[in-house]
Formats: C-alpha cells, structure tokens, sequence
C-alpha cells in the first residue's frame, strides 16, 4: 500500500518541481547565446602531483 502514496508523491510533488527548475534554471548552459562570440571555455591547467612519474621533475 506504500506504493500507491510514494507514486503520487513524485508525480505531483517531484515532477513539477523538476520541471520547474529546468524551466527556471539551466544548470549545464544549453541554451545558445546569440551574443557569444565563442563557447570555449578556458580551464586552469592540470596542476603536477609531484609525484616520481611526474615528467617535470629529476
């Protein structure tokens, strides 16, 4: 019998909130800019672990 509550409960309590927040809300920036003069996004470089396979050390 807990089924049936849980079921409902997502369906009208979950759903919409996801929904709602997707509307709201893009997490991942999916939609296109027009004004974008690119996407690339820069990213700082890998920093070294120092460990002994590290090429960079001696």
């Amino acid at each position: 019998m807990r089924t049936v509550p849980l079921f409902l409960a997502y369906y009208f309590v979950l759903t919409p909130y996801g929904l709602a927040r997707r509307v709201i809300r893009d997490p991942l920036a999916r939609r296109p800019d027009r004004r974008a003069a690119s996407y690339w996004t820069f990213t700082a470089p890998a920093r070294s672990s120092g460990t002994a396979n590290d090429p960079g050390r001696v």
